[in-house]
């Protein structure tokens, strides 16, 4: 059954607010790596209120290179979870006599895959209710880690593998005995363990990467010394319900000065330096200082407009040179065009091969001059 099919056989389900024992009808999927030979991947469902667990698959997804590809695979894996009956057994039969029905509502774990799948709906006419794929919150992804880790468990010990000896669970009498740091590799024997150590040392208890964009959207509000933080620089943390970008939030502690390891720690997590990229361009707008009439000046009025008074951290040897190379260029646009401010297609060709040969290096430093000038750009 194509997409298509799945989708109009599952919206000539009811919509049910509550399940037959009285919860809400609400569920929270991820993309699982169901490690087996070949591995594949499982869409796997959790009622975060009973903690009763379905999955649909297999198929091939996180190797699909963006959100929307992985869409296309998991949208009619969910639907048809619901057209055929989330309550059912290892084999495929359905438990209860309870009516089929479609939730509520429903969650993932990972902002941009749930962007995806809301369009994928949409495309497929699904109705409008379920066409909102909420972020879910810490608790809710913590139940879905743990119903999973014991999803593996039972995998392991009916259809897993040792990793030292890579045997079949049912080649062995006794079932296998799991990796007591990690929790997620099975051997038969002590021996197996030791013998594969030098091979497993490399992922065992190896902490999970933590986005910074989930950080800051769901973890950051916990803590008193974040909102202390947020409070300084006359910043709101947002509701786990409405997710934020970051670069708002890296450029209120960039222009305040407040970029410090520790900081970036409290907003964006363990992994905050994944923003690195983000915190060198919000350090650079704000050492260049971009007048009135700017696009850099325009593009942040809005967002500056309750900011404390810029003064950010001083810059560092390498910033003093990039700032000096962006005053050089802004120096040659202005001798190029002299009382014009916008620059045309013929005054750009000039000013950028008149850098030397290597002058489509210079693309990005000229744009960064350019949108750092005064162009008498107005804020509406």
């Amino acid at each position: 059954m194509d997409a298509a099919a799945v989708a109009q056989e599952f919206e000539k389900l009811p919509t049910a607010e509550t399940t037959p024992t009285g919860l809400p009808n609400y569920w929270h999927f991820s993309i699982r790596r169901v490690p087996l030979i070949p591995a594949q991947d499982l869409v796997h469902l959790v009622h975060p209120e009973s903690r009763f667990v379905a999955s649909a698959g297999p198929a091939d997804i996180l190797c699909l290179a963006t959100p929307a590809a992985q869409a296309d695979v998991v949208v009619p894996l969910l639907l048809r979870a619901f057209v055929q009956g989330v309550d059912r057994g290892p084999n495929g039969e359905q438990i209860s006599n309870e009516p089929l029905s479609a939730p509520s509502r429903w969650s993932t774990n990972d902002s941009g895959l749930a962007k995806a799948v809301e369009a994928k709906l949409k495309f497929l006419g699904i109705r409008e209710q379920l066409c909102t794929v909420h972020v879910g919150s810490a608790k809710e992804d913590g139940i879905a880690d743990e119903s999973w880790l014991e999803f593996l468990n039972t995998l392991a010990q009916t259809a897993g593998k040792c990793e030292g000896c890579l045997k079949p669970v049912k080649s062995f009498p006794k079932p296998l005995s799991r990796c007591a740091k990690c929790r997620s590799a099975w051997y038969c024997s002590r021996e197996c363990q030791k013998n594969n150590w030098k091979e497993h040392k490399k992922v065992c208890g190896q902490r999970p990467k933590t986005e910074p964009y989930q950080f800051y959207n769901k973890v950051a509000r916990t803590s008193s010394e974040a909102k202390t933080l947020a409070q300084s620089v006359n910043l709101t943390l947002p509701d786990e319900r409405n997710p934020t970008g970051i670069s708002y939030p890296i450029r209120r502690l960039v222009r305040a000065g407040k970029d410090t390891p520790d900081n970036m720690r409290l907003f964006f997590g363990p992994d905050w330096q994944d923003v690195d990229k983000s915190i060198n361009e919000q350090r650079m707008l704000a050492l260049l200082n971009p007048p009135q009439g700017s696009p850099a000046y325009v593009m942040h009025a809005s967002d500056d407009r309750d900011a404390p008074t810029p003064s950010p951290r001083p810059a560092s040897a390498e910033e003093e040179k990039k700032i000096q190379e962006v005053r050089d260029m802004q120096a040659a646009v202005k001798r190029r065009l002299g009382n014009r401010k916008e620059p045309t297609n013929d005054d750009i060709v000039a000013i950028l091969t008149g850098q030397g040969e290597n002058w489509p290096d210079k693309l990005p430093l000229y744009q960064l001059a350019i949108n750092t000038m005064d162009q008498g750009v107005e804020v509406r």
